[in-house]
């Protein structure tokens, strides 16, 4: 658990400064955080970056 935590703080950005790093208006740029086979952990690290400001999608494939 203290790995991913390690990985969650790496991605976190304050919403100034992602505002800085968008090139041009309309253009996203999507990044993944985990990939994970249990979904309980998806969704843990979900509540984790939604805590954090970031909007949150979980894909099953």
């Amino acid at each position: 658990m203290e790995d991913v935590k390690y990985e969650l703080k790496k991605f976190i950005v304050n919403q100034h400064e992602f505002k800085e790093l968008v090139t041009e208006e309309g253009k996203l740029y999507k990044v993944q955080i985990g990939a994970f086979k249990s979904r309980e952990n998806a969704q843990k690290l979900s509540r984790k970056a939604k805590s954090a400001g970031f909007a949150v999608h979980i894909d099953y494939s």
